[in-house]
């Protein structure tokens, strides 16, 4: 199966201010075309688009052909969570596409962001932004949302993941989008010390093993889960406070069993890491398309060639 890369910027006025002035951003995705000015306008969805290996930008538009949308970092917050406009912004987003939906959305962690003047926030807020997730997705029920689950947000404890198993979906599993096969997994913890002895994952014995089962079974396969891999590009951009990577530790033993059977891995994506990049992880393909900030997303289509993958951000912060 082929993959054709298509990276994309997509910028404008903002629908909040409607006359708002239109932003730039001196930090571009593609580090190897620094140099490049971006600036278009939302309301008439012109939409500008890089074509890999490609300098020149040009117009393009969403998707004609059936799409799915892939993006991360949501951080809904309830009206006493640190960031409420967060899920006033995501509705918003979702109205841009009314015209031309995707057939399915999946989000790679950090649903809600569970977090009021300290963090972590309270149980009940916790569940209050769920419901408020969930609240969304039925305002718009032509879109198929799914997701997985971020530890330090989205769950913090056993309970609160076996809680969201039963109520929100399943931590980990297989969907087939029109032919194209994806398996997801959700798990911790967020972030470890290099050089720590310290090492622990919330990914239970028998989820690596169901993974590797199920690479054993397909063909190939896009994967999705929150915490990125550590590369050269994901480590430069994860080091946070207290010196901690926000990245998966990598003695953890998904990265012996990706090593494994990265033939049949199509394509990678994470979140957690605010910034909308491409890497790659053992000639993988792998990307970051987070909704925070720049209200970044992946789409995948179907196309003559193969799989279409393209990468969005609008700049003007909705």
């Amino acid at each position: 199966m082929s993959v054709r890369l298509i990276f994309l910027s997509v910028v404008g006025v903002s629908i909040i201010a409607m006359l708002g002035a239109i932003y730039s951003s001196t930090e571009f995705f593609d580090a190897k075309n620094p140099e490049t000015e971006i600036g278009h306008d939302i309301n008439s969805h012109r939409l500008e688009c890089l074509e890999g290996g490609g300098k020149k930008w040009i117009d393009c538009s969403l998707p004609a052909q059936p799409y799915m949308l892939i993006t991360s970092d949501l951080h809904i917050s309830s009206p006493i969570g640190r960031w409420p406009d967060t899920t006033k912004k995501f509705k918003e987003f979702l109205g841009l596409f009314s015209k031309a939906p995707p057939e399915k959305i999946f989000i790679v962690g950090d649903v809600v962001d569970n977090a009021i003047d300290n963090y972590p926030g309270s149980i009940e807020n916790w569940r209050n932004e769920w419901a408020l997730f969930q609240a969304i997705k039925e305002s718009f029920p032509f879109i198929v949302f799914q997701q997985s689950y971020g530890s330090g947000h989205d769950w913090l404890n056993d309970e609160m993941l076996d809680e969201l198993d039963r109520d929100q979906g399943p931590r980990n599993g297989f969907f087939e989008w029109r032919g194209v096969k994806f398996i997801w997994l959700s798990f911790g913890p967020a972030a470890f010390v290099p050089g720590d002895e310290f090492h622990g994952s919330d990914l239970r014995q028998k989820d690596y093993d169901w993974l590797e089962e199920m690479l054993v079974l397909v063909p190939s396969a896009t994967l999705l889960f929150h915490v990125p891999l550590v590369t050269p590009e994901s480590r430069s951009r994860a080091m946070f406070s207290g010196g901690r990577l926000i990245a998966v530790d990598p003695r953890d033993r998904l990265y012996s069993i990706l090593s494994q059977y990265s033939e049949k891995i199509d394509q990678i994506f994470s979140g957690h890491i605010h910034q909308i990049f491409r890497h790659e992880f053992e000639g993988v393909d792998y990307f970051s398309c987070p909704f925070i900030d720049n209200r970044g997303f992946c789409t995948i289509e179907i196309s003559n060639e193969g799989i279409l993958t393209r990468m969005f951000r609008w700049q003007d912060q909705l």
